[in-house]
């Protein structure tokens, strides 16, 4: 079975360097063990569209489908569901801090789903006996830990909002410090020396 935990629409407009961007995700997933390998082959991207041929500017489609099994568990999925969209977009060369970067001028938008999935292996769906003791076992002796497996699941999509939040340099309430990845995927100049 699979349950809707919680959805969120993050939409900005004006310029981004879309390559950083795809690497910011691409990095994040890595980094909280989503991905096993940082390598491309294993990044989940189902589908992608590039339209140029449009009067007023580009238009991208990805989506992206992420699933992960908490430390291996056979019962609980992870699954979070990543569209992105941009739409009239131009491509534009941007000097900022004495360097020339090439961004997309457009409006774009991210919508992270969070869902979490029981029984994904079929284990006890396809079980002659345990199939009719599922309902009785996850709503009320596996309760507590389905209930923490949800608000962890919950957090972990606000921690991926914020980061993207943090990244379209848009409002966020939650604050977890420098970020790692440089706002718009540009890179900042920091002084050297006093």
């Amino acid at each position: 079975m699979t349950y809707f935990i919680g959805n969120h629409n993050i939409k900005y407009a004006g310029p981004v360097n879309l390559i950083a961007f795809v690497k910011m995700i691409h990095d994040w997933f890595v980094e909280q063990e989503w991905i096993s390998s940082p390598e491309g082959s294993a990044f989940p991207e189902i589908y992608y569209s590039h339209a140029k041929s449009q009067p007023s500017g580009q238009e991208i489609w990805i989506w992206w489908r992420f699933h992960w099994a908490p430390q291996g568990n056979r019962f609980y999925r992870y699954l979070i569901r990543l569209s992105f969209h941009s739409f009239r977009m131009k491509e534009q060369e941007m000097v900022i801090n004495n360097r020339k970067e090439k961004m997309y001028n457009g409006d774009h938008q991210v919508i992270i789903t969070a869902i979490l999935e029981t029984d994904w292996t079929n284990q006890w769906k396809n079980h002659p006996l345990l199939k009719h003791f599922y309902h009785v076992f996850h709503t009320r002796i596996q309760y507590q830990d389905f209930e923490k497996r949800k608000a962890e699941l919950h957090h972990i999509s606000q921690h991926l909002q914020t980061d993207i939040k943090t990244f379209f340099d848009t409002h966020h309430f939650m604050h977890h410090g420098r970020p790692f990845h440089p706002k718009l995927g540009v890179r900042e100049e920091h002084p050297v020396g006093p």
